[in-house]
């Protein structure tokens, strides 16, 4: 037999566990800046805003003035210091004033007494239950009164739309159940026109009360309700 025989072995180069990496040294540490407290509470978002922009949250002064109540607990809450002329205000009251409509109407007559007056007071209503000789007691002269008896809502309504329209009443007071939002719209916009003061009276003669489904545009919402006397007598 013939054999063969390997002189030289082959030589394996081992090999590294793991393949080298050369590593860099470590850069710079960049330069950190000193770091701020933290401010507790909400900061005011105001200051943050630019002049422009802040002057759009001040209230701006009524267009016709305003009708001060001469009560700072009242007065500090309105802007321009009063009740705002020229604007559409709505005046509601709680339990059967609200079917009666006596306490908002007393209101109403005290305000209307004090606007403009040397120009006539346009009262309608549906019902013909105001008593004109009660009215100088609040201020407000019968002589003023121009009182107008529509059928319904909605002709309480026009009829209040087209009286502040034609420029010629200080104040037109009306005596409605129902306002939306687009009626309301429509007086207030004849307000800012004309300078007429729109009072809403809420009422619903018969206890027939139904809920606004939209809010009504007035500048400001009264609901009125009579004060209980401090001392109370007992029976005997």
């Amino acid at each position: 037999m013939w054999g063969v025989s390997r002189t030289n072995s082959e030589h394996i180069p081992m090999r590294p566990p793991f393949p080298l990496v050369r590593r860099e040294p470590d850069p710079a540490p960049l330069p950190t800046r000193p770091v701020e407290p933290v401010r507790t509470g909400l900061p005011s978002r105001v200051p943050m805003l630019p002049a422009h922009l802040r002057q759009t949250l001040r209230p701006a002064a009524p267009r016709w003035g305003v009708l001060a109540f001469g009560d700072p607990r009242i007065d500090t809450h309105l802007p321009g210091g009063g009740l705002a002329l020229g604007q559409l205000h709505e005046i509601g009251a709680a339990g059967v004033e609200s079917e009666t409509g006596a306490l908002p109407a007393g209101f109403a007559a005290s305000l209307a007494g004090r606007i403009a007056p040397a120009l006539p007071v346009f009262w309608i209503a549906q019902r013909a239950d105001l008593y004109p000789h009660g009215l100088p007691g609040f201020g407000l002269d019968p002589a003023r009164l121009v009182l107008v008896r529509p059928d319904d809502d909605a002709g309480t309504l026009a009829a209040m739309e087209t009286a502040l329209r034609e420029g010629a009443a200080g104040v037109v007071v009306g005596e409605v159940g129902r306002l939306d939002r687009v009626t309301s719209r429509r007086l207030l916009l004849a307000c800012l026109r004309h300078g007429a003061t729109c009072l809403v009276l809420r009422r619903w003669p018969h206890g027939r009360r139904t809920e606004d489904r939209e809010a009504s545009l007035a500048a400001t919402r009264w609901r009125l309700a009579p004060r209980s006397g401090e001392h109370t007598s007992e029976l005997q």
